[in-house]
């Protein structure tokens, strides 16, 4: 199947488009549902200029919905249940959007939820693990339930964790779904490939307005469940197909995992925080402040720095896809790969930290800024 038939059928256009009304829907009725869904711009890891709707998941859901009627019965049926899965990490999300009282420990045990269900629900799970020890106990259901669940779980919170940026946490989702649907097409599971890259057009469809003008963001919604979606077909691709190792899919997802992982280290044994205190030196951060701020003002937007943060970083989960897709879906060659991947995050993190963050410029408005609020929304602002 040839990139133009992906692009143009039927199943992947109505995600897209469907993920698209809903985001335009969403930006042009904030001022009826801003008091509930806004992201204000104060905070450590706040970076846009104005309260922004954060509630992009509900566009991502509902364009993945959208398309189980135009899927064929089997891939129909699989979507279906795998949506079902997720509703824990989806709603965990979403009522955080809207409320912002849902802490870190219920959202985590959430998405571990979502990947109970996924494994209950579908059967997919980690049985194998590429390393014989390691396969030996995956054997055992219960140990093979724990470290599913754990992996649903851990690449959920890593999608949030990159969800930083304009386009960045977006741009992850659709490399790896696109990631993953070569790798089904390359293996014969025809069904995988069109969930993957169904997966990849619903988010392209909310890309659409997020990206440059950042005028909606994922939201934890957005991130935990397009993070679950991601988990679930590497998962699923996986249980399907023997023939590929559990660690292309590792590869697939090593921008997102290595950056959680790096976090947990830093803040726990570094600097001796609980990892879900946040901080302003994650890579993407750190990015920002230097290269992305520098890139703005070259091209001429000195306010699309946070775009350009995106821009500048999406390669690195690029080279994951594509040493992932030359490895041959095995697993030395796929941890060959990852270990190329840890050892160039970990070089650029280290020139990135020792590099002096270049000087704030006064706020201009420019294509790249986003509108300000509604009189009704900024007058809703005003009185809470």
């Amino acid at each position: 199947m040839s990139i133009t038939t992906v692009i143009f059928e039927a199943q992947y256009i109505i995600p897209l488009v469907v993920s698209l009304f809903f985001s335009l829907l969403i930006v042009a009725t904030q001022q009826f549902h801003g008091a509930l869904t806004l992201d204000g711009a104060v905070g450590v890891q706040k970076f846009h200029r104005r309260p922004t709707p954060r509630v992009g998941g509900v566009a991502l859901a509902a364009g993945m919905a959208a398309a189980i009627p135009a899927l064929g019965s089997a891939p129909s049926a699989l979507l279906a249940l795998v949506l079902l899965a997720g509703v824990p990490a989806f709603a965990a999300g979403l009522i955080e959007d809207v409320t912002k009282k849902v802490g870190p420990s219920a959202r985590l045990a959430a998405t571990l939820i979502s990947g109970v269900l996924l494994v209950l629900i579908t059967g997919a799970g980690m049985d194998r693990g590429g390393i014989w020890l390691v396969d030996d106990v995956l054997k055992f259901w219960p140990a093979s339930l724990v470290v599913t669940a754990v992996a649903v779980g851990a690449a959920a919170n890593a999608v949030n964790i990159v969800d930083g940026f304009h386009g960045l946490a977006a741009g992850v989702l659709i490399i790896g779904a696109s990631a993953f649907g070569f790798i089904a097409r390359d293996v014969g599971d025809v069904a995988m490939m069109e969930l993957c890259f169904v997966l990849a057009a619903s988010v392209a469809g909310f890309v659409a307005i997020n990206f440059p003008w950042g005028r909606i963001f994922l939201g934890d919604a957005g991130a935990y469940f397009g993070g679950y979606l991601l988990a679930a077909m590497g998962l699923l691709i996986v249980s399907r197909n023997p023939e590929v190792s559990p660690w292309a899919v590792f590869l697939v997802l090593g921008y997102p995992a290595i950056e959680m992982l790096f976090s947990v280290w830093r803040k726990t044994i570094r600097d001796g925080h609980h990892p879900s205190q946040p901080d302003a030196v994650h890579f993407h951060m750190l990015v920002r402040r230097s290269v992305g701020r520098r890139v703005a003002r070259t091209i001429g937007f000195p306010n699309a720095e946070n775009a350009m943060t995106a821009v500048v970083i999406w390669p690195l989960p690029a080279l994951c896809a594509l040493l992932a897709l030359l490895s041959g879906y095995r697993t030395l060659p796929c941890m060959a790969g990852f270990l190329v991947v840890l050892l160039i995050y970990l070089a650029c993190y280290r020139k990135l930290s020792l590099r002096p963050a270049i000087p704030l410029l006064r706020r201009a408005s420019t294509p790249f800024s986003a509108p300000p609020p509604s009189r009704a929304v900024a007058k809703r602002q005003v009185v809470s």
